[in-house]
């Protein structure tokens, strides 16, 4: 009887051991997929972290320049402004022209996104399930299989959220170009300023109140002060980003006509 079981038990001993080994590298895949998720996720959660951080440096440097500008410049050149009003030139931009002064302030969204899977064990059904046609070693096979499925959903999410970190980063680095060249703008337009409400401020000690004590030049002098202060309030009134986080539309416009209107005055000078 013991001779005829023998084969028997040797085939079951056989067939656990394969079921373990193959529970056991089973395992040993799913951790490797699971390592290979989180070292992508997290990768790619630093480059999230460090492309915002870049974004709202920008951001702060551009809204610190629209602060120091309306303090620093635009309130004195209200000043140079009403002196000019008093001369009464007859001209539709001085009496169409009214600027108030106000701080601005920006409203910034946060574009961090993030996913979790959590692992869990069998249930109590599942797991008599699974002993019923395998016994322990086929359950163990069972629930290395269940984690291999479970470690590639994690390293599919985690693909997925290195993609849309490679999305946010491309778009956040056209953000901090677009808001970095508008700095660069303001800051050039704000010099030509502060030397045109200078100009404008000696001309008009010189010239005294009386409009037919002004030439067709000094006019123009008047004028191109009034309109760099223009260009320079209409950019910093405009928001940088509109509701879904990107460039404002409004500021884009803004930008352009101030470039141009600052290529003309360098080809002037």
């Amino acid at each position: 009887m013991l001779f005829i079981l023998a084969p028997a038990v040797a085939v079951a001993l056989g067939v656990a051991c394969k079921n373990i080994d193959k529970s056991i590298e089973l395992d040993e895949k799913a951790v490797n997929r699971l390592r290979k998720a989180y070292s992508l996720q997290h990768m790619s959660k630093v480059k999230i972290e460090n492309a915002l951080e870049n974004h709202d440096k920008a951001l702060a440097k551009l809204l610190t320049r629209k602060v120091a500008i309306t303090q620093y410049s635009l309130k004195p050149f209200l000043d140079v402004f009403s002196k000019i009003i008093k001369i009464e030139l007859d001209d539709n931009l001085i009496e169409n022209s009214k600027m108030e002064i106000t701080f601005p302030k920006e409203k910034y969204g946060n574009l961090m996104i993030d996913h979790n899977i959590v692992i869990k064990p069998f249930s109590g059904k599942e797991a008599l399930v699974s002993l019923l046609k395998g016994g322990l070693p086929g359950m163990m096979v069972d629930d290395s299989k269940r984690n291999m499925a479970i470690a590639g959903k994690h390293l599919r999410i985690a693909e997925s959220y290195a993609n849309n970190a490679e999305n946010i980063c491309t778009m956040t680095e056209h953000i901090i170009q677009e808001v970095n060249k508008v700095s660069d703008l303001l800051g050039a337009l704000n010099v030509i300023l502060l030397k045109a409400i200078k100009n404008s401020n000696d001309l008009i000690n010189e010239r005294g109140f009386n409009k037919y004590n002004y030439s067709e030049e000094d006019r123009e002098i008047l004028k191109n002060t009034i309109n760099i202060a223009k260009a320079i309030k209409d950019i910093i009134d405009s928001p940088v980003l509109d509701d879904e986080g990107i460039i404002n539309n409004q500021l884009k416009e803004c930008y352009c006509f101030a470039k141009n209107f600052y290529m003309r005055l360098n080809e002037g000078i």
